[in-house]
């Protein structure tokens, strides 16, 4: 199962372009401020048009929630399905 701690290396590994916001980078960012970073990332793909990223952001959010623990699995219930 997935912890909350492991939210941006999952996103990481397999969105090598995935960045936080620079400026709060030294900030340690909750469960739902990772979700909503990730958020806009995907939401920038869909104006961008860019459909690899964009399908990678989706197959990411599937993955955090099949296997998240119940935080996790509600940062994306609330955080990404309500935003996308």
């Amino acid at each position: 199962m997935i912890q909350e701690n492991e939210i941006f290396t999952c996103i990481k590994a397999n969105i090598p372009d995935f960045k936080l916001p620079e400026s709060h980078s030294d900030i340690c960012y909750s469960c739902y401020d990772l979700i909503e970073a990730f958020t806009t990332f995907t939401s920038k793909q869909i104006k961008k048009g860019d459909w690899h990223h964009l399908v990678k952001c989706y197959q990411v959010a599937e993955y955090l929630y099949l296997h998240g623990n119940p935080l996790v699995k509600n940062s994306i219930e609330n955080v990404f399905m309500h935003h996308i």
